[in-house]
């Protein structure tokens, strides 16, 4: 979210959309990691619940977080993931230093999208839109389908923006069991199955109710152009 966070396109669209929103009547909410570098600009934030919840990713691997809430300078409201083990760092995809891919993004983002849903339940009411950005946020979609269809999300419309189609998070099937998403729904052209493994912007297409992009040119280019399209024309037309 601009200009705290921004590593390209999501972080200016994140910094200027909710406010822009805000003055059509939305009430708005974004939700986003607390990376250490937010906590050099917002002071005030207030924590939602007392005991932490965890999120359990594997074997004896376990991990703390808060959800946070504060206000935006831009008039709307931030749910915070305040997780130190993950997102205390550097860098908010990569190492800065080696510039490679933190090798836990799959637990970061699944997190974040766990993170978002128990905050809806948190802050109360319900729920008209879940607006999901690019892969980082895909899962938020399953996940509200599979877990949340009895809460103040049943009624709720999801919806994915698609800012960059090139990067997809692709991961072997068996990480299905860790997110939490039903496994048993694993089949060839299903859901969550993309040659052989998952891909968690194409599950978040799935489960979407409305897509969009960044431009209409983007649209058409990435449902037109085969190499453009990255595997997921046939997705995106279906």
């Amino acid at each position: 979210m601009a200009p705290w966070a921004k590593v390209g396109g999501l972080g200016d669209v994140l910094g200027a959309l909710p406010s822009a929103l805000e003055k059509e009547g939305a009430q708005v909410v974004v939700c986003l990691p607390f990376y250490s570098r937010l906590k050099e600009h917002i002071k005030d934030s207030k924590p939602l619940h007392r005991r932490p919840f965890w999120m359990h990713w594997g074997g004896m691997q376990s991990f703390q977080y808060w959800l946070r809430q504060a206000r935006h300078p831009g008039g709307f409201e931030l749910l915070l993931v305040d997780c130190p083990a993950l997102y205390d760092r550097p860098g908010i995809y990569h190492s800065p230093g080696s510039h490679e891919e933190y090798s836990d993004n799959l637990l970061r983002w699944t997190t974040l999208c766990h993170a978002a849903l128990t905050g809806s339940y948190l802050l109360g009411g319900e729920w008209d839109v879940v607006h999901a950005h690019d892969m980082h946020a895909a899962l938020t979609l399953p996940l509200m389908r599979e877990r949340h269809s009895m809460s103040p999300l049943a009624n709720a419309v999801g919806v994915l923006s698609i800012h960059n189609l090139a990067y997809q998070g692709n991961y072997p099937l068996s990480a299905l069991k860790q997110i939490g998403l039903q496994s048993a729904d694993v089949r060839p052209f299903g859901p969550y199955e993309f040659y052989g493994r998952f891909n968690c912007l194409k599950a978040g297409i799935e489960f979407a109710d409305g897509i969009h992009t960044v431009s209409p040119t983007y649209a058409n280019e990435i449902i037109s152009n085969e190499e453009i399209g990255f595997g997921l024309r046939g997705v995106l037309w279906g």
